[in-house]
């Protein structure tokens, strides 16, 4: 692409439309939550007077489940805007 060693890389990944390491983390962790869906509980389901779209959060201690795909899954899917959420 014919850049120099101290050029920015920022409108080179705009122009051929790669997506930066933290945001195909994000896309790859909302895919495998939405293709997956049948392994997570709503919260709608689990508390009677709570209408959200949102996915029950479980309560556990585990660093290491707290850090995997299941757990943080959830955390970014409960971040995306509710008419987001609708269409999924």
């Amino acid at each position: 692409m014919n850049t120099g060693t101290r050029d920015s890389y920022w409108e080179l990944f705009k122009d051929t439309k790669i997506l930066l390491m933290y945001s195909q983390y994000i896309y790859s962790l909302i895919l495998y939550t939405v293709s997956n869906k049948h392994l997570y509980n709503m919260n709608n389901t689990i508390h009677k007077y709570r209408y959200d779209n949102n996915l029950h959060l479980p309560i556990i201690n585990l660093s290491k489940f707290n850090k995997g795909a299941y757990f943080s899954g959830i955390k970014v899917f409960n971040h995306l805007l509710e008419y987001i959420k609708t269409f999924i």
